[in-house]
């Protein structure tokens, strides 16, 4: 039987704050195959992880002397607010801490050389690029754009092999499709609209389907299989579910309890 993937969601988010490079070494540590991240981007064009292009006050504090807008600040300015405080209500082991949203680059180092220091297998790297066109262009740069400052940043230290960049915005992957066909794509979607008649739509066969879990239909995960496309649902925290869509053929789940996933599947083997 194949591995049944587990890609850590913003890191270990149940117990450091989320999109973190504190988050990204626990999951590592727990045996999470890919580390799942988003990435928005600077007034200064460099790509931060971030879920939103705004700061929450749900995960941070400090910043209400700047402008709630991350593409029109400075790393300078990002990197003065704190987001690992207060900790998120959705997680009550969540460990608080002054820490700041990093950017791409210093989490694939960082990560880099915490794998290599304690002889850790590298895991990959599920890079999400958080483009809405009703972000543009107040929050963000054109979707070509967008995907430059991230295909190049990532490019400059991994392997093609150890990263997949992922969106909602087919923008963003038709545009990668073109300009760099060696890197591997993922759709995402929260449509209840069948697999096949999305991807057909995108006119182009991505070596990723991520769909929200409770959409995913056996009929899904058969035309996936046959297409040979990686079926990883998000968001799965229930052990009850993760079993179910592994039994219907989901070939792994993106999740924010990696450590009980990770566990869990360690245990069915």
């Amino acid at each position: 039987m194949s591995t049944f993937l587990i890609h850590a969601h913003r890191g270990d988010r149940q117990f450091y704050p989320e999109n973190t490079t504190e988050a990204f070494l626990s999951a590592v540590r727990c045996g999470s195959h890919a580390i799942e991240m988003d990435v928005v981007i600077s007034a200064c064009g460099k790509a931060v992880v971030s879920h939103d292009p705004f700061f929450s006050s749900t995960i941070c504090t400090g910043f209400e002397h700047l402008p709630n807008n991350l593409y029109k600040l400075n790393y300078e300015q990002i990197e003065t607010v704190n987001c690992g405080f207060p900790a998120h209500t959705d997680f009550p082991k969540q460990k608080v801490s002054n820490t700041s949203k990093p950017l791409l680059s210093n989490v694939i180092q960082a990560v880099t050389k915490y794998c290599d220091d304690k002889q850790y297998g590298l895991p990959n790297f599920n890079i999400e690029i958080k483009s809405a066109k009703t972000y543009e262009p107040i929050y963000q740069p054109s979707p070509g754009e967008f995907a430059e400052i991230v295909a190049q940043t990532v490019l400059s230290y991994l392997d093609y092999g150890k990263f997949s960049l992922h969106s909602f915005d087919v923008r963003i992957l038709q545009y990668l499709k073109t300009h760099y066909p060696q890197v591997r794509l993922g759709y995402l979607t929260e449509s209840a609209e069948s697999a096949e008649k999305q991807l057909d739509r995108l006119k182009f066969k991505p070596q990723i389907y991520g769909v929200d879990y409770t959409l995913l239909t056996k009929a899904d995960t058969d035309f996936l299989r046959g297409e040979n496309i990686i079926n990883l649902p998000f968001t799965v925290n229930n052990v009850n579910d993760m079993i179910r869509l592994r039994d219907m053929g989901a070939n792994g789940v993106v999740t924010d309890v990696p450590r009980v996933a990770t566990k869990l599947f360690r245990k069915l083997r």
